[in-house]
């Protein structure tokens, strides 16, 4: 084989070797058959994946096919021992392949990336197969729990999982009291409380500091169980919409969105299945409410968030890349506030995921009796969607106006405010700007004088549309000329920049009623 064939030439050779690895066509432990790398390779391309990483999908196993070493024409004195791994512990010798198969690659001349994706096998699936969780649940019926080492989202260990106890959700404290049960000391409830939220750890065998007895007696009893990914879509924008289902309840879906920027990310989660505001403007409203989410079902969202952007194990010290979280997803959060609390100290927990509390903000319609607890009691920022300063207009785009008018609103935010003090983050005021309705200039200054005196900041959203909406968005002039008002009244404004609308993800267009969930 010469180095020096056209690039035709050397991709027909890579393909002659996969075309033989295809008559043993199967699964195995570590190694998905020819069929299910094009399969990636594909579900890789339809999601936007650049060339070489879409080659090193299709090309991932590559290093079981080629031919040996001393058969290159292009060979620095290599041999198949060359690639030989020996562990001392367990006198267990092995090849390593992706090293292998890249070194095979890039004697072909094939692209860095593509070499060093090859190379990094585990990373590269934990990539390339995160973009198609239907067949990761494909997959898991046959590979079991060695499709946890390989993916970015975690799943159940095993069937039996369903019968088993879940102990994602838990605190340290019942965590450290279930393992008293079981007659271990306290400190073992706390190293399993720090390798499911801090490592992310889904599997007891993975927990290395814990005996072996300990890791059976948990697997035969319990289950650690973040919920499942039904579809996942990645916007031209780069924002991702999760829908996720959770344990033993086919009708609790939720969406969850992760909006990457230059110097954070941003995941915006779910605290209801469904909602019961029926506010005008929003997708979420035509969707009934069905049931609260728990403390697991939220926090699950933000650890499944955090797999696929590769922020567990946590590390000290550095900026995760999911590092804001904003309850602005489905539901009314105050409406379900005793998980939600229980939510919010799962995540902030130093001994867990370690969520500073001023990089989480609760968005509220304004249940005001509620709004000074999160003050008192969670020390997060706290945003009011508030959509319309006139009682009267506000009450007709948001029924809970007649539950909660603004008067009453105003009183609870200024306690917020007083209870907060002056270190905490200001409230932030959100207005879905729609045309004709709430965006003139007697609008603006209705606002203005609303939330005068309040440390307030504005942040004025153009209506994203959904399949049925009776709105339109105002024009961008008129958006950028009522935001000169406020500003113009001395109260701090921003246009937030619309994310994930081609694929229903931004603000206002979550509703997770599907027809039918990806086949398994």
């Amino acid at each position: 084989m010469s180095a020096t064939k056209t690039p035709e030439q050397r991709v027909s050779m890579v393909f002659y070797y996969l075309r033989l690895s295809a008559r043993n066509d199967n699964i195995n432990d570590h190694t998905p058959s020819s069929n299910q790398a094009l399969r990636v390779a594909q579900r890789a391309k339809n999601e936007g994946a650049d060339d070489e990483t879409i080659v090193a999908a299709l090309l991932q196993e590559i290093g079981h096919f080629c031919p040996p070493p001393e058969e290159w024409s292009d060979n620095p004195g290599k041999t198949q021992a060359s690639y030989q791994l020996y562990d001392a512990a367990t006198n267990y010798t092995s090849v390593d392949y992706g090293r292998l198969g890249a070194d095979y690659l890039r004697m072909l001349r094939f692209s860095n990336k593509t070499c060093e994706l090859v190379e990094s096998r585990t990373l590269a699936k934990r990539y390339l197969m995160s973009v198609d969780f239907s067949y990761l649940n494909y997959l898991k019926k046959s590979i079991g729990d060695h499709l946890a080492f390989y993916t970015a989202a975690p799943v159940a260990s095993d069937a039996g999982a369903e019968a088993r106890s879940n102990l994602f959700g838990k605190s340290k404290s019942d965590i450290v009291k279930i393992a008293e049960e079981m007659n271990q000391p306290a400190f073992r409830g706390k190293q399993i409380y720090e390798w499911i939220y801090s490592k992310g750890a889904t599997l007891f065998q993975d927990m290395a500091n814990l005996p072996n007895s300990l890791q059976e007696q948990l697997e035969r009893t319990y289950c650690v169980d973040y919920g499942q990914i039904l579809q996942n879509q990645l916007s031209v924008d780069g924002t991702r919409k999760m829908l996720i289902q959770f344990k033993n309840d086919s009708r609790a879906a939720v969406e969850a969105v992760f909006i990457p920027e230059e110097h954070r990310g941003t995941l915006c989660v779910s605290s209801q299945v469904g909602c019961s505001l029926s506010c005008t403007f929003c997708h979420t409203g035509t969707q009934s409410l069905y049931r609260n989410l728990t403390a697991a079902e939220i926090t699950g969202q933000y650890m499944i968030a955090a797999w696929i952007a590769k922020d567990l194990p946590r590390r000290v010290n550095q900026r995760p890349n999911v590092s804001n979280i904003v309850f602005m997803g489905q539901g009314e959060p105050l409406y379900n506030f005793r998980n939600v609390s229980a939510a919010i100290k799962l995540m902030t927990d130093p001994d867990g995921a370690g969520v500073a509390p001023w990089r989480i903000t609760i968005s509220t319609s304004g249940v005001a009796p509620l709004i000074p607890r999160i003050a008192a009691e969670l020390r997060v920022g706290l945003a009011i969607s508030l959509h319309a300063a006139d009682n009267d207009l506000r009450t007709e785009i948001m029924p809970i106006n007649k539950t909660y008018p603004l008067p009453l609103l105003m009183n609870s935010c200024a306690e917020f405010a007083r209870i907060a003090g002056p270190q905490n983050r200001r409230i932030t005021f959100e207005y879905v700007m729609l045309d004709g309705v709430n965006d003139s200039d007697r609008h603006a200054k209705q606002l203005v004088d609303l939330i005068h005196g309040l440390p307030a900041h504005v942040n004025l959203i153009p209506f994203n549309p959904w399949p049925g909406s009776a709105y339109r968005s105002s024009s961008a002039a008129r958006v950028a000329a009522f935001c000169g008002l406020v500003r113009n009244s001395g109260v701090h404004a921003s246009v937030r920049t619309p994310r994930g609308d081609d694929i229903l993800a931004a603000c206002g267009q979550l509703k997770s009623v599907h027809d039918k969930a990806v086949d398994a």
